[in-house]
């Protein structure tokens, strides 16, 4: 046994060989076959690129110079890879998930487009969009349908069960799990089995009818995540261990401080002076609708706030913006001290996504969103009150420190994910010279000449800062975790940086798996 995390599992079209996607003792992922009755396991040197479906003919889509985005999730280019391995065959970009019809050769995928997701059957044939996210999606065994678990706010895994047929009429099974991962249809098709849970991280095995009755199959401690059933309905399940936690290096200490409650904190935002970090928690404890939670960098005891998911930290550390979960989301201000919270005006809004910014003067909040049918995009709202309204066309996001120093401009990502300045009273983007294709922002530094960037397919990531003016990226730090066995890669999401580059909290994600076989399961 080696110790990792397993992305993804699948059996081959005989059932008597298992193919799995899984990065072993801090290696980048790779995909391996074994033998039903052979312990051992064979690379098929894809290195880099994970699994993500296994066709009736033996073909092996995997995705090529993938990029890594949360959970277990990665985009990349949709490729074909021959049972034995070789040299992929490359067939469509930006693509997220993807599975074979039971024909072996029409393919469905989901794909990430101008800020939405779309999931499409066969290629270039949209079923659904959505502004969230979409995850283990599954053709069905007679091909009339997909599966999948369908995630409102992009990064969090949140979310509903749903299929959608081939006429594009979708039906939600199950909804409100607080946390879901790994799908599977039942050999007969009358059911679509899943894990999840309604808090903390003890995922169970459930099965859902195409009419919404729902069964509980298998509950284990540490939870589980079922990737696969064959024709004969032995089940591929993953068990380990999660966790979530914060880590923090601070001005003048020489080793990270461990700033994490429970087994299930991040999102964390970090005062510009570094005494004080604003986060959430996701533990058992907190229920199915978080804690937005406040802890001082040097240890003292969390003060947990309230509910919601942590949005931002006002400029004077005096507010944390969160998102409530409401029957419509709700952005709701909460306040560190004494105080009331304050609930800021919807609009036409019935989305938010991670990555609001407050303004240095604490007036306005810039933050993505979308509305109904529409994708995502870049939203204004004053503090005082007022409707927030929209500054960028579809497919723009922010990051947690986009505004700029003076107020007047931000960075964000454009569709094609690269970075470019906007105007915060709208207008023409501008790009950004030194930055490079699939950098993320982690924030400006205090003389608001330059920003700090990294590159998230980097499993210790390098933070580079890029001046504006002339375009010169140099090395400012390299996060250099001290066991890297299991941790998901570094995302600027997950990360905070204080200006003058002396503070930086960041959320890490280990994960520790067993793949197993499992019979008998009804």
């Amino acid at each position: 046994f080696r110790r990792g995390a397993v992305f993804n599992a699948r059996f081959s079209p005989d059932g008597n060989s298992i193919y799995y996607a899984a990065a072993w003792d801090g290696n980048p992922i790779d995909v391996y076959v074994a033998g039903r009755d052979d312990p051992g396991a064979r690379s098929l040197g894809a290195s880099g690129d994970p699994l993500l479906a296994v066709s009736r003919k033996g073909d092996l889509a995997i995705l090529a110079h993938a990029q890594y985005l949360y959970h277990t999730s990665y985009v990349g280019t949709l490729a074909l890879l021959p049972p034995s391995g070789g040299s992929p065959r490359e067939l469509l970009e930006k693509v997220r998930e993807a599975d074979f019809a039971p024909d072996g050769e029409t393919l469905a995928v989901v794909r990430a487009e101008r800020g939405k997701n779309l999931l499409e059957y066969p290629v270039g044939h949209v079923l659904y969009e959505t502004p969230g996210w979409i995850s283990y999606m599954r053709i069905s065994p007679d091909g009339n349908r997909a599966a999948f678990l369908d995630h409102s706010v992009i990064v969090d895994d949140r979310g509903d069960v749903a299929v959608v047929d081939r006429n594009g009429k979708r039906t939600v099974l199950s909804h409100d799990w607080e946390a879901e991962a790994g799908l599977a249809w039942s050999p007969d098709g009358k059911e679509v089995w899943f894990t999840a849970t309604k808090s903390g991280f003890g995922l169970g095995l459930h099965a859902v009818t195409l009419d919404g009755k729902e069964r509980r199959l298998l509950a284990i401690p540490g939870g589980m995540t079922v990737l696969d059933m064959a024709r004969d309905g032995r089940a591929l399940i993953s068990r380990g261990t999660s966790r979530y936690g914060i880590s923090a290096l601070l001005e003048g200490e020489k080793r990270e401080r461990d700033l994490s409650w429970l087994d299930g904190s991040g999102a964390e935002h970090i005062s510009d002076d570094g005494k004080l970090i604003a986060f959430e928690n996701w533990s058992e404890p907190n229920g199915l609708y978080y804690a937005a939670c406040i802890r001082k960098t040097d240890g003292s005891p969390v003060v947990r706030l309230g509910e919601g998911l942590v949005l931002a930290l006002s400029p004077d550390a005096r507010w944390v913006l969160t998102v409530k979960f409401t029957a419509l989301p709700q952005l709701v201000m909460l306040p560190v001290g004494a105080g009331q919270p304050k609930l800021l005006p919807r609009g036409d809004l019935v989305a938010y996504q991670l990555g609001a910014t407050w303004s240095h003067d604490g007036k306005r909040l810039i933050f993505t969103g979308s509305e109904a049918g529409s994708g995502n995009r870049v939203y204004v709202q004053e503090v005082a009150g007022g409707d927030p309204h929209p500054i960028s066309p579809e497919g723009y996001r922010t990051f947690s420190r986009s505004i700029a120093m003076d107020d007047r401009s931000l960075i964000v990502a454009a569709p094609d994910s690269s970075l470019v300045r906007m105007p915060v009273a709208g207008g023409t983007t501008t790009s950004i010279p030194g930055t490079e294709a699939g950098d993320l922002l982690v924030g400006w530094a205090s003389d608001g000449k330059r920003i700090f960037v990294y590159h998230p397919a980097e499993l210790r990531p390098r933070i580079f800062t890029v001046d504006l003016g002339n375009g010169e990226r140099s090395l400012w730090k390299q996060i250099q975790p001290a066991d890297p066995i299991g941790l998901m890669p570094f995302h600027s999401a997950f990360a905070d940086l204080t200006p003058d580059g002396r503070n930086i909290a960041y959320q890490y994600h280990r994960l520790v798996h067993e793949l197993y076989v499992a019979e008998g399961i009804r």
